[in-house]
């Protein structure tokens, strides 16, 4: 089927070509306002996650809320990994990332927030960069 048959014309012509243009540049306003759409909707979903950051809260979470509680610490934390390197992970290895990254988060890895559900112990931050620091120091 050739491109000019869609508009009723039958040989190609200045007319036809002004139409089929026009008819693209229509298509392509539809397809970017359905992206748009998805795009905000998708962003009001991970503005109102609220982060769970106990390990019993992240032991009884089903996979589909593990993967949006890591989409949403992956804006702010960039040890935390992409998406695309998740799939095929089972759900326990997704918990332990999910862990590893309210770790980070509760010493400070994230937005600058206070929310009464989070408490940020600086004594147990402390002994967790101490710990790292230990096996970097050779002398």
């Amino acid at each position: 089927m050739s491109k000019y048959s869609k508009h009723n014309c039958w040989k190609p012509s200045k007319k036809c070509s002004v139409k089929y243009d026009k008819w693209v540049v229509q298509r392509n306003r539809e397809t970017d306002a359905k992206r748009k759409k998805r795009r905000e909707a998708s962003s009001a979903k991970l503005a109102a996650v609220v982060p769970r950051v106990t390990p019993d809260e992240i032991m009884k979470m089903r996979v589909i809320e593990v993967d949006l509680q890591i989409w949403w610490h992956r804006q702010f934390d960039a040890e935390v990994p992409a998406a695309k390197h998740l799939k095929g992970k089972s759900g326990s290895e997704k918990k332990a990332i999910l862990t590893a990254a309210a770790a980070r988060y509760i010493c400070g890895a994230g937005p600058k927030i206070q929310d009464e559900n989070v408490l940020r112990e600086d004594a147990e931050c402390a002994m967790v960069d101490s710990d790292d620091e230990e096996g970097l120091w050779l002398g």
